[in-house]
């Protein structure tokens, strides 16, 4: 197969982009649009003072939709996939001296807060920690305390109906961390309940900036205006992802109709204008300059972390496991070129098929899916992780695996199934990769001892770190932290819950020193209720 570069150019030039894609409707689906965000939400966590422009934070809505969390039920149908894929762990000792571990727990952090979707997120100056969680966030300096900083403070949205103007929480979950370095900022991004607001149901995502994790400004998406010129005037956003490039803020999403379809989101944002917020305090209606595109044709869109001019996204085609969708977004052009590819077939972590027939095992009790979880970009490809499962025994019985599609930039090889981890020992889910300063790929992961009793039903959900071995081919993975309790756990509702995940994250490390290559987060299980979880902020070395 030809390289990303050469076949897109091809597609161009000849002209025949619907002849080679699956459809022209497919090929003419990606839309483009572009508006610009107003406000005046300013805070502080620590000046009184400047918070007196607090009640600016809180958006005007009609009422507050409240609806129980947890990703929506997937389920997906396909044949089964019976041939295996070529293991790629070595599970090796673990060396102490190669990590550093801070458990992020503190008497500051409200112990309901937790949650067993532990879904960690940090940004850091190499210094500075930011760290979040599903319902909770934290600082601290080098990781030594942590302190609270609740994502509900400035969150909360005034009901207008309301004589006595009720102020009600708006956060709800899902958050994610940047560090710009060059701009020396921090980015936080949450998700909010779903709300009446300007005649249509919405939700709210809140992307804040800061520079010292104290005093923050912020602007609001709220969907209900930004997607009404695409015609979609009601749901909500889910699954926000988050990469930076050396110009833009590139912030992804699903959008759930009110009507039950599920669209792709990318959202662009100049970092400058960004940070150009930061000086401004109180009344100031500063707006900042969007751009998206939406696809309809596919649900979820993940951004390449490392790619810079042009960006790159993935994608997968609904139903459909041997093609992707590759995006390819170059900087201030609003033309975006959707490409679809071959991969090697796989099956869904949801598959009917499989869950039908293996109902007694854990993934297939909880609400997860094989939306693509990591995207980075090394040695010129571009690379994608998901959640898959596999068979090593006719289907006689399945595992949990982390696919992968590596795509090289050059003619040199093309596509091929490289980063995936695998092995007939272990179930893997979640895996977040990164390439360290040097290029060398570290990955933390979910991960499941088959020889403990139970492992099918009641799992240990561990974590472990890995550096890829290329002279192997294999990832060389070391365990890390071990929980002390099995799934499932009772939730929030008194229901049992198997829901782990929905992603963890891995950085390359961001420090004046040597030392370490990556940062890392994972949290492990170790009671019986949904927020018995030890979560970690972790530092490895190559």
């Amino acid at each position: 197969m030809l390289g990303l570069f050469p076949l897109l150019v091809a597609l161009i030039a000849t002209a025949i982009l619907s002849l080679l894609l699956s459809s022209v409707t497919e090929a003419n689906a990606l839309e483009y649009y572009r508006g610009i965000i107003t406000g005046n939400c300013t805070f502080s966590y620590l000046d009184q003072i400047e918070n007196r422009f607090l009640s600016n934070c809180y958006p005007r809505i009609d009422s507050i939709v409240r609806t129980v969390e947890g990703n929506l039920p997937v389920s997906v149908k396909e044949e089964r996939i019976l041939e295996s894929v070529i293991p790629s762990v070595d599970m090796v000792e673990l060396n102490d001296s190669r990590f550093w571990k801070s458990e992020v727990q503190s008497t500051t952090i409200p112990q309901e807060k937790y949650d067993n979707v532990g879904e960690p997120t940090f940004a850091t100056n190499g210094n500075l920690i930011f760290y979040a969680g599903n319902h909770y966030a934290a600082k601290s300096v080098s990781g030594d305390e942590w302190q609270y900083i609740d994502p509900y403070y400035d969150f909360k949205g005034v009901i207008e109906a309301n004589v006595s103007r009720d102020v009600e929480q708006l956060f709800k979950a899902d958050q994610h961390a940047e560090y710009d370095p060059v701009r020396e900022m921090y980015l936080w991004i949450r998700q909010g309940e779903q709300v009446r607001i300007g005649g249509g149901q919405s939700n709210i995502d809140r992307l804040s900036i800061s520079k010292d994790l104290d005093r923050w400004v912020a602007r609001d998406l709220i969907s209900v205006n930004l997607l009404n010129q695409a015609g979609l005037i009601g749901g909500s956003f889910d699954y926000p992802d988050t990469v930076l490039t050396d110009k833009y803020l590139y912030l992804t999403t699903s959008f759930h109709t009110n009507f039950g379809s599920q669209y792709a989101l990318a959202f662009r944002f100049s970092l400058d204008e960004l940070s150009n917020l930061l000086d401004q305090i109180g009344e100031d209606l500063t707006a900042i300059n969007y751009e998206f595109i939406l696809d309809r044709t596919v649900k979820t869109i993940t951004p390449v972390d490392g790619a810079k001019n042009p960006m790159f996204l993935g994608s997968h085609l609904p139903g459909n496991t041997s093609r992707m969708k590759i995006f390819t977004w170059y900087d201030d052009s609003p033309s975006v070129e959707p490409t679809e590819v071959e991969i090697e077939p796989w099956n869904s972590v949801k598959s009917i098929a499989i869950c039908d027939s293996y109902p007694e095992a854990w993934w297939c009790k909880a609400n997860t899916s094989s939306r693509i979880r990591s995207a980075w970009m090394s040695n010129n490809s571009i690379n994608f992780q998901w959640n898959a499962v596999v068979t090593y025994d006719g289907g006689a019985s399945w595992l949990p695996y982390i696919d992968s599609a590596t795509f090289h930039l050059d003619d040199s090889v093309g596509y091929e199934r490289k980063y995936h981890l695998a092995d007939p020992n272990y179930p893997w889910m979640f895996g977040a990769v990164s390439p360290s300063r040097h290029g060398t790929l570290g990955v933390g992961a979910f991960y499941v001892d088959c020889e403990s009793a139970g492992s099918l039903e009641n799992p240990y959900i561990n974590f472990a770190f890995g550096v890829y071995n290329h002279s192997k081919n294999k990832w060389e993975m070391m365990p890390v932290l071990n929980s002390s309790f099995p799934l499932p756990i009772t939730n929030e509702q008194g229901d049992i819950d198997y829901n782990i995940g929905d992603f963890l994250t891995t950085r390359a490390h961001n420090g004046d020193d040597d030392v370490y290559s990556w940062d890392a987060s994972g949290y492990i299980i170790v009671g019986p209720n949904n927020y018995d979880i030890e979560p970690y902020y972790i530092m490895v070395k190559n």
